[in-house]
């Protein structure tokens, strides 16, 4: 659950409300509440135990007035309480609040209310009443013609149907909210992360061009003194970084952004900072940023501290370090749990799991999955797709292909939920048509500035004429062009649509290959046909990773290396795993190659990854592998270790179809293989040319 925007915008959006309306009650003093809210404001990011005691005291002083002070009063630790995930108090205020703006016509915070009950009533899952909220909120903004506002509803209602799985009426709300925009230009807002769990989400048709516009405010915000609008951009770009995976550049901004909030006296979110570069895999700069989130904590919120601890569990399970990280798991669960922060629990309830088996107590890992499972459905069609995926693993460990195989296909029920063709052709004709709605709207600007110089040389000579004529043209020659390129668009969005599904398609029949030969196992007495059916496995699920990468990733006609080998390794160590800890370090630089050659590389991994387990670990207590990848002027290079007694590798003409599968890969990329010494093997790769 990201909490961070929300809360931000809603409390400046209250304070400038409260701060500006006039008061009509004889027993409010306007001047006396105006300070005390100003005096709120500056302590709200840095204190929240001190702006909830000044809340509290002006709720009390105006309570039973029945005007202005009271509702405004009642409105500010209504917020202040559901900014702590106190709920049922906040709504109970709230239902006050609406009473005596409604009594003495304060329509403005009649709608500020619906708008914070809307956000308590999502934060718990409860998505029915969430949605007529704000819609409740939005209307009133609308009769009000309050822009700002709309913004607001309009982007929390984005995310609450992109959590729900609603993603064609989440990209409509959030396309809405960014036509207001335009007409607020110099308005505070925030960026959303809205492609996780929907690959049909465009994001360079709105997070590239969020950086470009982020940036041109930040000189704006520079320029005017507006320090929160300073940060506010910084954080939107980390977040826009983020979406587009680069999460080193994220890091960087997100790390500018609270040392802005630091010093302008908010509350830092230096656990914002940590995330990205635990993600960029920088050990060093995410636990320096843990560490100063953790100082701030005294003075925190609870979904503040939460959020500080599950991104804490991800730093560590990131790293390795287990235990540490269901310690800050279980922490986070528990005031997840105590607040009812129901669309966030069943994803940690996920990490519990995945520790546990790691740490091969696959029953305890059984029990997180299928607590998860209870929590996510009808909470996060996201959420419950992850468990399905993770049960699969799961009970393939266990040796049962069966619950696998019924894990497997649920979990696909749920991706096709998420994913049908229909929803993802009219959602990128959507955003396409986004797109080509904003560039038209830019050439009209610029035409109108033409236009207005044409009218200004019309007196001078007729020349003038000709320059209409040329305008015209140009104009007709532009439009015609545009007409096209958003054809174009929409094609080639269909085209990679499709063509991910075919990935998709591929990947979950080669899945189901490994489950049916899993169940095939079973009736094999044989060992030695049972390892070879145990390597052929592994060599469809080395193909299924390259399938699944493709429909995952932004473009579908390159592998990324590093993330590639990242899982095939997973994989293929973790049935060795089971029996003994492999001790495991990859090094791969960040290549880019076609689907075939990947596919190559990845199958000759694989054969020289499980020679190393077969002949190398065979008597081993704490066995390690080591796999580097590196670019060369020449091409590839590829070094393999292990920690074994050594062995000495057959020619490639050798009898096992193991070693003449190499032979015939390595002829295919065109390399050479040595042994420098009997725990090394090195491969030179001429054959394989990276894409930049």
């Amino acid at each position: 659950m990201n909490e961070r925007p929300f809360i931000m915008r809603i409390w400046l959006s209250v304070m400038m409300l409260l701060g500006s309306l006039p008061l009509a009650t004889a027993q409010c003093d306007s001047s006396a509440l105006h300070r005390e809210l100003r005096l709120a404001e500056d302590v709200l990011w840095s204190d929240y135990p001190r702006v909830l005691a000044l809340s509290g005291e002006l709720v009390n002083r105006y309570r039973g007035e029945g005007g202005y002070c009271e509702g405004h009063s009642l409105l500010l630790l209504a917020t202040t309480l559901w900014s702590n995930g106190e709920y049922d108090e906040s709504v109970r205020l709230l239902h006050q609040a609406i009473r005596n703006a409604d009594h003495v016509g304060d329509l403005q915070t009649v709608a500020r209310s619906y708008h914070v009950m809307a956000n308590n009533f999502y934060y718990q899952a409860y998505y029915d009443s969430a949605e007529v909220n704000f819609l409740r909120a939005r209307d009133a903004f609308v009769s009000l013609r309050h822009r700002t506002g709309q913004i607001e509803v309009l982007h929390d209602m984005a995310l609450m149907f992109h959590r729900w799985g609603r993603y064609t009426a989440s990209l409509r709300a959030l396309f809405e909210s960014e036509k207001l925009k335009e007409l607020e230009p110099d308005f505070v807002h925030y960026v959303g992360d809205f492609s996780r769990g929907n690959p049909y989400f465009i994001d360079t048709l709105y997070y590239r061009h969020v950086i470009a516009n982020e940036r041109s405010l930040l000189e704006k915000f520079h320029q005017n003194g507006n320090k929160v609008g300073v940060y506010q951009s910084y954080v939107n770009i980390s977040v826009a970084y983020h979406e587009l995976g680069d999460f080193r550049r994220a890091g960087y901004f997100a790390g500018i952004g609270a040392r802005a909030m630091k010093q302008v006296g908010h509350y830092p979110f230096w656990y914002q900072a940590a995330k990205e570069y635990t993600l960029a895999g920088n050990r060093d700069s995410c636990f320096y940023f843990h560490a100063r989130a953790l100082e701030e904590l005294h003075r925190a919120t609870q979904i503040k501290v939460a959020t500080t601890y599950e991104q804490l569990g991800h730093s560590y399970l990131k790293f390795e370090e287990l235990d540490s990280a269901k310690v800050y798991f279980e922490k986070a669960l528990r005031l997840n749990e105590r607040m009812n922060n129901r669309i966030t629990i069943p994803g940690i309830h996920l990490y519990i799991a995945q520790i546990l088996l790691q740490k091969g107590m696959r029953e305890e890992a059984e029990s997180e999955l299928l607590v998860g499972l209870q929590m996510a459905h009808g909470t996060s069609v996201l959420h419950e797709s992850n468990l399905y995926a993770f049960g699969q693993e799961l009970y393939d460990q266990l040796g049962q292909p069966s619950k696998a195989l019924s894990f497997a296909r649920r979990h696909d029920q749920l991706e096709d939920s998420m994913k049908r063709n229909e929803d993802a052709m009219v959602m990128i004709r959507y955003q396409a048509q986004f797109a080509s709605e904003r560039k038209e709207r830019e050439l009209e600007a610029a035409q109108h500035v033409l236009r207005n110089r044409t009218i200004t040389l019309l007196s001078l000579a007729v020349v003038t004429f000709l320059s209409i004529g040329f305008m015209v043209i140009l104009y007709v020659q532009r439009r015609k062009i545009q007409r096209q390129n958003k054809l174009l668009e929409e094609s080639n969005a269909e085209q990679k649509a499709l063509a991910q599904e075919v990935h998709h398609r591929v990947k979950n029949n080669l899945q189901y290959i490994v489950s049916l030969l899993s169940l095939q196992e079973k009736e094999v007495n044989n060992p030695e046909l049972v390892q070879q059916i145990d390597e052929i496995k592994t060599r469809i699920m080395t193909m299924g990773i390259i399938h699944q990468r493709l429909y995952q990733a932004q473009g579908i006609q390159a592998v990324y290396l590093p993330t590639f080998f990242q899982d095939l390794l997973d994989n293929l160590l973790s049935a060795f795993s089971s029996k003994v800890p492999v001790k495991r370090q990859l090094v791969v630089d960040p290549i880019r190659v076609d689907v075939e050659s990947a596919i190559a590389l990845g199958l000759l991994i694989n054969e020289l990854a499980t020679n190393a387990m077969k002949h190398a670990f065979a008597h081993l207590a704490t066995p390690a592998f080591g796999l580097e990848l590196l670019r060369t002027t020449e091409g590839i290079r590829i070094r393999v270790t292990d920690n074994g007694p050594g062995y000495s590798l057959p020619q490639v003409s050798g009898r096992g179809f193991g070693i003449k599968l190499v032979g015939l890969l390595l002829r295919k990329l065109k390399g050479n293989m040595v042994q420098p010494n009997p725990n090394t093997i090195e491969v030179k790769i001429t054959g394989v040319k990276p894409i930049d």
